[in-house]
């Protein structure tokens, strides 16, 4: 018996009032680097229950849910889809007695190539939040809004067929939407969630379910709302895939980082080759050891468009590794997506030091904090296309001052097992019992609600 959670990556959204790669990157990469991606149509499975069914009725839910596919699978030059397929349970309700048939069950012969083994996708609607509950004890439900993520078949060979997903899970909870369940000895939810925050908390998780992970691109931002409504003229600097729901940002409308990563895992080649690119190596102080788990952002040199046009990467989240442990190009980055006709600035950024666990942020947990945040005044990079191409900004190299004599121990860590969760409040993530576990893993991230 294993505990559930060791394999998963849990990532909860946290609403304010929790792989490899991240800053808009891939939840997970195989061992040669390589994000993991769904190759042909994601074909989603609903059960037949609902989120609320005083409000959201089961058509309603699951529209919800297509909607959320289609505001990823609409940016211009994607070229995945995704399609409803049969519902789960013959049509019945997956609920707290049943759900482990269908969540998170084993799944190692929808990877066995036989064409006639179904690769189910369940997308389960959990509407009084009992099975939340089942999975991660009592009163969960109130903190713990959904998860979702994909399973995959990675393993030291490092093949690349293996990089290809075919199966996925989702579990969207109703508890915190009116009328508001309540249960004796538990408190209530931190907040009522609105019809928008519903179908942002959706967008995001199947953003996961896709491949996403956490972004997180403008920490200043994030730390102007404090515990207060985000101000108008910072609403729009956060992603979607930023790992906490802030009250009156518009995480609800992708942001110019969560655009470019997904284009860079699906979009078309004529998609890729119509905008810029920079790479480099992030540096500790002697100019000579790799940084590990440094954001690196290109920001648009225009004032009015430095947090709405900015594009982010964690130095290393795409880094080879072998035994647990980073094996070379342990600081590389590569940003794609800059506009053409653009002047970007090139900064290196701290990651936020509460995002940990289910909120994180990889290839670092907890996230390095040893050097100064900056943009490097040198580097300027004008994005030119014309016949000939875009231009792609290579050595771009940064050096921090991070001193290696006092450098941190983790930056050989790999997190493959990292846990934790999106919530209302951070929540004590719990072992789903009498599950096993063979080869095949999940990869999941939650949404929570914070301070």
């Amino acid at each position: 018996m294993t505990r559930l959670f060791s394999s998963l990556l849990i990532f909860l959204f946290t609403l304010c009032a929790a792989s490899w790669a991240g800053a808009a990157g891939s939840i997970k990469t195989d061992i040669n680097g390589h994000p993991l991606y769904w190759e042909g149509p994601i074909v989603f499975n609903p059960e037949h229950g609902e989120l609320k069914a005083q409000v959201y009725g089961h058509e309603a839910s699951v529209q919800m849910v297509e909607e959320a596919f289609a505001t990823w699978l609409s940016i211009p030059g994607v070229t995945l889809s995704a399609i409803r397929g049969g519902e789960l349970n013959d049509g019945g309700d997956v609920n707290a007695g049943n759900f482990a048939e269908y969540l998170d069950s084993s799944a190692a012969s929808c990877y066995d190539g036989n064409p006639d083994t179904p690769c189910t996708t369940p997308v389960v609607f959990d509407e009084d939040g009992e099975i939340i509950d089942a999975i991660y004890g009592e009163c969960a439900r109130f903190n713990i809004l959904a998860f979702a993520g994909f399973q995959d078949n990675t393993d030291a060979a490092g093949r690349p067929e293996d990089a290809v997903l075919r199966r996925g899970q989702a579990l969207f909870s109703g508890a915190c939407i009116e009328p508001l369940v309540q249960k004796s000895g538990c408190g209530p939810c931190v907040r009522t969630l609105g019809d928008q925050e519903i179908r942002t908390i959706m967008i995001h998780e199947i953003g996961h379910l896709m491949g996403m992970d956490h972004a997180q691109v403008n920490p200043e931002s994030y730390r102007t709302c404090g515990s207060a409504v985000c101000p108008r003229e910072v609403s729009e600097d956060l992603p979607t895939m930023f790992p906490i729901l802030l009250e009156g940002a518009e995480m609800g409308t992708l942001h110019e980082d969560d655009i470019q990563y997904f284009t860079r895992l699906y979009g078309s080649d004529a998609a890729l080759e119509s905008t810029c690119s920079v790479s480099g190596t992030v540096y500790q102080q002697d100019g000579v050891t790799e940084l590990r788990g440094v954001e690196v952002v290109a920001r648009n040199a225009d004032p009015s468009l430095e947090k709405t046009d900015a594009l982010a990467f964690v130095s290393g989240a795409q880094a080879p590794r072998q035994n647990g442990q980073c094996k070379g190009d342990c600081g590389q980055y590569l940003i794609t997506g800059l506009a053409p006709g653009e002047t970007y600035k090139l900064c290196a950024q701290k990651i936020d030091s509460h995002f940990v666990g289910g909120s994180g942020m990889e290839p670092l947990d907890t996230p390095l904090q040893g050097f100064a945040d900056g943009c490097i005044p040198e580097i300027s990079l004008a994005c030119v296309c014309d016949a000939s191409g875009c231009s792609q900004f290579e050595n771009q190299n940064i050096v921090t001052n991070h001193d290696n004599l006092s450098g941190s121990s983790n930056l050989a860590q790999d997190f493959s097992s990292a846990s934790g969760g999106c919530s209302l409040a951070k929540p004590s993530v719990g072992a789903w019992p009498s599950l096993q576990r063979v080869a095949i893993r999940i990869v999941e991230k939650k949404f929570s609600v914070g301070p």
